[in-house]
């Protein structure tokens, strides 16, 4: 199993004194790997320090096995798709295209084609400000411009939540896709119904910490094994997880 975006012994404190870590992460190429977790866990925290956004207080961040610290660098090979994404107030959708195809080198033939395609998912025009989209929309944007450019890396923040059903299973496809072309795709989200569709492998973070992680295959075996059905293998393990983890 080629390694691809990896944590080594990565840890981070808030000022409150919250700790996450130590935390030891590995997410292949040509995989999803799920974050799980409860609420305050680290999901986002981790995210945003896989994604080179947050310095970690020790520990390493390597891609193929190697730290990067050029940040145009991470920029062109890492996208972070957050949860909430903040864009700039006296911007349009259509200038943050631009700017994140400029960042990343992107063909203008890509970029026309994202327009198009971007356009015709928000069923408005991309002259507006993103402060004037829905969440959903705003989610839209924000999934478009990760993946402008085929990263090799996708860090994404519950990236379908709150979208309707036909939005949902698109996001879930384009993921799903540029993880089989041969990125790496890392996705947080609290929707055990749709994750056993997306990801190869699974992770639970409870209370800053690694408490389980495998395929469902190596994971069925921690919950008894004497569940099949997907959904419910990730529900016992995230009870389990949860209730160790408060021990």
């Amino acid at each position: 199993m080629r390694q691809a975006i990896e944590a080594r012994g990565v840890t981070f404190r808030y000022p409150n004194g919250w700790t996450l870590g130590p935390v030891d992460l590995v997410a292949p190429r040509a995989m999803v790997t799920a974050l799980i977790g409860p609420n305050g866990a680290g999901k986002t925290t981790l995210l945003r320090i896989l994604g080179g956004l947050v310095r970690p207080f020790s520990g390493a961040c390597l891609l193929d096995g190697k730290e990067v610290a050029d940040r145009w660098e991470l920029a062109r090979r890492v996208a972070l798709a957050p949860t909430e994404p903040a864009f700039p107030t006296s911007t349009t959708v259509a200038d943050v295209l631009k700017l994140r195809a400029d960042t990343v080198h992107v063909p203008k033939a890509e970029v026309t084609a994202a327009e198009r395609q971007l356009e015709h998912r928000l069923g408005c025009s991309l002259c507006r400000r993103p402060s004037t989209l829905s969440r959903g929309q705003r989610l839209q944007c924000s999934i478009t411009l990760a993946l402008l450019g085929s990263p090799e890396f996708v860090l994404a923040d519950e990236p379908w939540s709150g979208l309707d059903p036909l939005a949902m299973d698109e996001v879930l496809g384009r993921l799903k896709e540029v993880s089989r072309a041969g990125a790496s795709v890392v996705v947080s989200s609290h929707d055990l119904h749709q994750l056993p569709v997306i990801a190869d492998r699974f992770v639970v973070l409870v209370g800053g910490r690694v408490r389980a992680a495998g395929s469902l295959e190596e994971i069925q075996p921690l919950v008894g094994g004497s569940l099949t059905d997907p959904t419910l293998i990730l529900k016992e393990l995230y009870r389990r997880s949860v209730e160790g983890g408060q021990e």
